[in-house]
């Protein structure tokens, strides 16, 4: 049984990103080891070890070694996807006419959203490919100005900027509703966010 002691502390993270539990490893995503301080909770949950962060985000399920010296591994843990991760990343520096700003905005996003790295890039290339590179300069700016380093900060600022995008060369008119209702389509910004968004075209 995981006792509340147990929880609050966590159970360390071994160097090849494995979790020691009851006398067997247990395989966790490439890159969740970060130091000899980086703990995960633990808790068994109908005959499987369920792992996640000390914050509670999911990050393994196992089914539970029948003994114990059994090395539980999940292949897709076992992946490097930092290459990949730099290819998306030139692709989204590429897309500005800012280099050293697209540059600095990329590191933001990559130092404050380690595990969501790809997710923050891939929002990125998507909002690249619908708003025309002026649009995207524009906000690129303002991001820099204000500090708002997400991928979410970008797009709302972006949805701002017309109501009308272009697409291989075909103008789309995109949905009606509020600003507010629009940023809602990915993480809901909190309401002192909104304000900056609105009055980010006005001050500049």
């Amino acid at each position: 049984p995981v006792t509340s002691s147990t929880l609050e502390k966590g159970h360390k993270v071994l160097s090849t990103n494995k979790l020691r539990y009851k006398g067997s490893l247990y395989s966790l995503p490439f890159g969740t080891y970060r130091g000899e301080e980086t703990r995960v909770l633990a808790q068994e949950e109908d005959g499987s070890l369920v792992i996640k962060t000390m914050d509670g985000e999911l990050l393994a399920k196992h089914l539970i070694a029948a003994g114990r010296g059994e090395n539980i591994v999940n292949n897709n843990h076992q992946r490097d996807r930092s290459a990949s991760i730099e290819k998306l990343s030139e692709q989204v520096k590429s897309r500005f006419t800012d280099k050293s700003g697209s540059e600095v905005f990329v590191a933001k996003l990559r130092e404050r959203y380690p595990r969501y790295t790809r997710d923050q890039l891939t929002v990125m290339l998507d909002c690249l490919a619908k708003y025309t590179r002026q649009d995207c300069d524009k906000a690129l700016d303002l991001c820099l100005s204000k500090g708002l380093f997400s991928a979410t900060d970008f797009k709302s600022i972006l949805s701002q900027v017309t109501p009308i995008i272009e697409i291989n060369g075909e103008v789309e008119i995109k949905p009606l509703g509020t600003p507010q209702t629009r940023l809602m389509v990915n993480i809901k910004p909190n309401r002192s966010d909104i304000d900056v968004y609105q009055n980010l075209f006005k001050t500049n």
